[in-house]
């Protein structure tokens, strides 16, 4: 175990400056009654179809279009609902609360074999201070924070020996795969890891436990559904295109200029520790990495990411190296037999950094898929921290106080903080949607008109997510065309993005939204400024 040191008094100081900042805004905007993210609406429509007893996996139609998502999320906020309504601050308490706790499952996973609080407070709040590269996504009402505490949790408990922390974990990668399938990517490193540590027959059993009720809720769901639900969850992110420069430079430099100096820690550690093989190669992973970086920082020009060279280069140089040291041991497994912690380590990283990349390049893909990777990154960080020389604890105080830094000082809090004057409008926009007679389509901010009495119609992802050359559910579309034909909606509330629908034929404009263009526009995620309130012609 690494002792403390008088200078780890600098990182726990930053760090506390950095997640005290981060508390204030996200009190800030629980309460908040419109979107900080333009999904949200959507979300909370679908938790009010299952407390109206609905199906969420139907015919596109223009009350309603899903997302691409499992129900544990909206389930769960429909389900706590009697008791404290149907409202934005319930789905961000949930996904603080996930946040936080994917915080202490990091802090947990560095802690527990090493007995050393301080890296481990301070690998968590490496974590909570990658908000900002996340687009600002751990406290909205989407299912990504509580993806991350259960997903988080499901990691740590599979890291621990044992049959009942096995089986915890097993329950908890269930619990996140309905809420964000994508949580199943992590199970094959998990199974990997156990069968290594633990033996195959522990290995089946985790797989049976993990596999067998998430295969019987998949068929039940598919069932019911007659056969939509696996149509909105695979056929129709499968339909989605890949965009090449989004899945490198773009997600690599994405992924790099997050924790640059604490991953370049962990690699040089990794790189510099004993091996079974003592003429493993360094200097190969070392040029790959180096390799990587250069021809990123070449062809950043081709993607619109906003990165700074040093930070991004050393990040990418790191995040190469240890993918190029995980390729050579593979390469040499007969001379060399694999550890359970390498595995594990290797595996996670592994699965982390592929499944970021690859969602990121789809067609839609945003900076929340990056999250997994952030988690398993500051866990990487406070494991290769604590297990490093005790001479160089000094070193590694500094290098936590930079990253801390580097990610306070990234972190646009007054952009992510709602105003008074975005409460204002919104609330000026309500009252002059009380006086719309029929339904009010907004399809860019969904939950806006229930304030006003109305419920909640379609939200334009889930319509963009199906309007794709080859869709599953395309020519269903045609539902929503006819909608607009027939004049379904008694006002339809448009925004500066187009509306692909010929609106100026059967509609025409009441009230234009005299407001700035940085009013009640969502400050994370994809900016959309509600623009004017168009009625029948």
């Amino acid at each position: 175990m690494n002792r403390a040191h008088p200078i780890d008094l600098l990182p726990i100081a930053v760090g506390i400056g950095v997640v005290g900042a981060l508390l204030l805004t996200w009190a800030m905007r629980l309460s908040y009654p419109y979107d900080l993210e333009w999904m949200e609406g959507g979300m909370l429509a679908h938790a009010w179809r299952i407390t109206q007893g609905e199906s969420l996996y139907i015919r596109p139609s223009p009350s309603f279009v899903p997302f691409i998502y499992p129900p544990g999320y909206p389930a769960l906020i429909a389900a706590i609902s009697p008791l404290t309504g149907l409202a934005p601050g319930v789905g961000r308490a949930l996904s603080l609360l996930g946040t936080l706790g994917a915080a202490t499952a990091v802090g947990f996973t560095v802690y527990r074999p090493s007995k050393d609080a301080v890296i481990a407070v301070l690998s968590a709040a490496l974590f909570l201070g990658c908000y900002p590269y996340t687009g600002a996504f751990y406290d909205l009402v989407r299912p990504d924070g509580l993806l991350i505490g259960l997903l988080g949790w499901a990691i740590a408990l599979a890291l621990i020996p044992g049959r009942p922390a096995r089986l915890g974990s097993a329950l908890l990668l269930v619990c996140a795969f309905l809420v964000k399938h994508n949580a199943a990517f992590f199970g094959p490193a998990l199974v990997l890891g156990i069968a290594v540590r633990d033996g195959r027959r522990a290995a089946l059993e985790y797989s049976l436990a993990a596999a067998g009720p998430a295969l019987v809720a998949t068929a039940w769901l598919q069932l019911s559904t007659d056969g939509l639900f696996l149509s909105y969850l695979l056929a129709v992110p499968r339909s989605h295109p890949l965009i090449g420069t989004r899945l490198f430079p773009g997600a690599a430099l994405e992924l790099a200029q997050a924790l640059p100096f604490t991953t370049a820690m962990a690699a040089l550690w990794l790189l510099s520790s004993p091996h079974p093989r003592p003429n493993l190669s360094v200097g190969a992973p070392l040029l790959l990495g180096a390799s990587l970086a250069v021809i990123a920082q070449l062809t950043v020009g081709t993607v619109g990411v906003d990165t700074h060279a040093l930070p991004s280069f050393l990040g990418l140089s790191a995040i190469g190296a240890v993918a190029g040291h995980g390729l050579i041991r593979l390469g040499r497994l007969r001379s060399a037999p694999l550890s359970a912690d390498w595995v594990f380590g290797i595996g996670l990283s592994a699965t982390a950094l592929l499944s970021a990349t690859w969602m990121r390049a789809h067609s839609g893909g945003y900076l929340n898929v990056h999250i997994p990777f952030f988690w398993v990154a500051s866990v990487a960080a406070g494991v290769a921290a604590t297990r490093m020389d005790p001479r160089h604890r000094p070193l590694i105080a500094v290098v936590f106080a930079i990253q801390l830094a580097t990610q306070g000082l990234s972190t646009p809090h007054a952009r992510y903080r709602p105003t008074e004057a975005d409460l204002e409008a919104g609330d000026r926009l309500v009252e002059t949607l009380r006086r719309i007679d029929g339904p009010v389509w907004s399809p860019f901010a969904v939950w806006l008109p229930t304030y006003a009495g109305h419920e909640p119609q379609s939200h334009l992802i889930g319509i963009m997510d199906l309007d794709i050359e080859g869709g599953p559910l395309r020519s269903d579309l045609r539902a929503i065309r006819q909608a607009v034909t027939e004049q379904h909606w008694g006002a339809i509330l448009t925004s500066d993005r187009p509306l692909p629908y010929k609106l100026k034929a059967h509609y025409r404009v009441r009230t234009r939204l005299r407001q700035p263009s940085s009013v009640l526009t969502p400050p994370s995620g994809w900016p959309v400024h509600l623009e004017a309130i168009w009625v029948p012609n």
